[in-house]
């Protein structure tokens, strides 16, 4: 652990200050080591700017997708398992396959407020839609709660932008790309297709142009920073 330790401080590089608090970037040699640092940092109550990979993946953009396919079928026992293992109510994954068994799952009260707005997805745009889903499912609250919520926070509103894009885009042009309809089974599935673009899958940068905490980069990644210096 010290040797990790030494090696974080060696691998901090001053940055123009973006930050009178956080004016570091910290380079890493992979997605792999950058993000066990990151965990490490968060469990330590330090504050964490990612520069990285696997947004649509993240456990709290997992968990929003499961909330937002439930919500919009309330038969779906897949996203409903997903929502209460991974979501506030952290049910237990035994105890909810239980559930699933004796056929009670989809009567538990945490799927409830989903419930209640599935027909919005079929009378609302899915921007409306998205962004019921995260405030009735408690979502929205919940990150505050969570390690580093600024960029889990940051995380969720991306999800909302691309609910908002994807209400933005024409029809026509979405059937062009095989996307048919403006429900969530189609927007889900436009998410997932819309990652494959160069640069889409990046997480944002929760602070804007203001940094809020420790800047973790790949050192492939570090070659879009600019004016970095030791």
């Amino acid at each position: 652990a010290g040797h990790d330790l030494l090696l974080f401080f060696f691998l901090m590089i001053r940055r123009p200050p973006r930050s009178t608090l956080f004016p570091y970037t910290t380079l890493f040699r992979s997605h792999t080591q950058l993000s066990n640092y990151a965990e490490a940092l968060m469990d330590l109550g330090i504050p964490v700017q990612v520069d990285r990979d696997g947004w649509l993946g993240s456990p709290v953009v997992q968990l929003a997708r499961f909330a937002v396919a439930f919500a919009a079928d309330p038969t779906d026992r897949y996203a409903a398992l997903g929502f209460l293992t991974l979501g506030p109510e952290a049910m237990p994954v035994q105890e909810a396959l239980e559930h699933a068994r004796s056929k009670s799952l989809l009567d538990h009260l945490a799927l409830k407020p989903l419930i209640e707005v599935s027909g919005m997805n079929q009378t609302h745009s899915m921007s409306t839609f998205v962004t019921e889903v995260l405030e009735c499912s408690g979502l929205s609250a919940w990150v505050q709660t969570q390690p580093n919520p600024r960029q889990i926070r940051a995380d969720l509103l991306r999800l909302e932008s691309e609910a908002q894009a994807f209400s933005d885009t024409q029809v026509d042009m979405r059937a062009a790309a095989g996307f048919y309809g403006n429900n969530a089974k189609t927007f889900l599935g436009w998410l997932v297709k819309r990652q494959s673009e160069r640069g889409a899958d990046r997480h944002p940068n929760a602070g804007g142009n203001q940094a809020v905490g420790v800047e973790l980069v790949t050192w492939h990644g570090s070659k879009e920073i600019g004016r970095a210096h030791v």
